[in-house]
């Protein structure tokens, strides 16, 4: 039996550039097996941004309904995230707070001014 060669890229339907298979997202199909679709990556990212922009108000209405629907889901998200990228989020604050001294003492004075009137003992 001859063995069935798999194309290794394709053409993008919208920038026409030829990239490898992994530069698109793929479809599966019912029988089992995969279609990868017509637009790379980088242009159905770019075609999301650009409705996200055009739409800004339809697309922050339907985010927050659905944070407001699913909070939970949201909060397991989100720990999911930061633990996938605590390290960065570490570096980042850690970095903030150098070169903000002032504005970090102060969201650290109202933090606890918050936290005890939340909380008086």
């Amino acid at each position: 039996m001859s063995e069935i060669k798999v194309e290794e890229s394709k053409v993008c339907n919208e920038c026409f550039e030829e990239k490898l298979l992994s530069e698109f997202h793929t479809i599966p199909l019912v029988n089992g097996g995969i279609h990868f679709r017509n637009k790379c990556k980088d242009c159905r990212r770019a075609a999301a941004r650009a409705y996200s922009k055009k739409h800004r108000e339809a697309c922050l209405k339907r985010t927050n309904e659905w944070r407001k629907n699913n909070p939970e889901r949201r909060k397991e998200l989100a720990r999911k995230w930061y633990k996938k990228n605590a390290k960065s989020r570490i570096a980042y604050s850690t970095n903030w707070i150098k070169n903000n001294p002032e504005k970090h003492r102060q969201y650290t004075k109202t933090y606890y001014i918050r936290k005890k009137a939340l909380n008086p003992e």
